[in-house]
């Protein structure tokens, strides 16, 4: 049950934190609960989101505007399946990838997903949490279902090359670089969902 996911100091704490300030993000939510550790906080996070009790900030969907994408949709404004339905005249998306940390979201990559379609969980959810599959509209739409995790040698190296190919935009992922001093920093932000991806540049030289 979702009330059941409040049964913890921590999360209570959030839940009221964002009650009272709105909406935040994960860094600036550990900036005002700075006793919760920034992993700890992450965790917490992730479980409430998982059960639907709060709602990921705007940001990174608004940072979606600056890639030469055809469709945005905001799962805050309208159900994400019936949109992606919608954009596809009623069958769903060929391939659909969960790259987010939760249940609800790997129940509407599968029912967004049309017959035949293949469907990729690449965002693990929290330890313990288990996503509700209807594995009848598996077995009779005939999806394709697999996990993903980390890469292959071959999968990195057509990174590095899509990464230095000029017309690739990968400046556009770069939103923070620091110095290498400052890798802690780089953790939080990543993990605080502030950052896309960081840069860290080896430390100048001290004379």
């Amino acid at each position: 049950m979702a009330s059941s996911a409040l049964l913890h100091p921590v999360r209570l704490r959030i839940v009221q934190t964002l009650l009272a300030d709105g909406d935040l993000t994960p860094h600036q939510l550990h900036a005002r609960l700075v006793d919760v550790p920034i992993a700890t906080l992450y965790r917490h996070v992730n479980h409430l989101a998982s059960h639907g009790l709060i709602d990921v900030a705007q940001e990174r969907l608004d940072r979606s505007l600056a890639f030469d994408i055809d469709h945005r949709i905001d799962s805050d404004t309208v159900d994400p399946v019936e949109e992606v339905k919608r954009l596809t005249g009623g069958l769903g998306a060929d391939k659909t990838i969960s790259a987010n940390p939760t249940t609800a979201g790997q129940q509407q990559a599968l029912a967004m997903t049309r017959p035949c379609g293949a469907v990729v969980f690449f965002g693990g959810v929290p330890e313990g949490a288990l996503t509700e599959i209807d594995s009848n509209a598996v077995h009779y739409n005939s999806l394709l279902i697999r996990g993903h995790y980390g890469a292959n040698s071959m999968q990195v190296q057509r990174a590095f090359e899509l990464a230095i190919d000029p017309v690739f935009p990968a400046e556009k992922f770069i939103t923070h670089v620091l110095p290498l001093g400052s890798i802690d920093e780089a953790i939080d932000l990543a993990r605080s969902g502030e950052a896309l991806k960081v840069v860290l540049q080896p430390n100048p030289e001290k004379e």
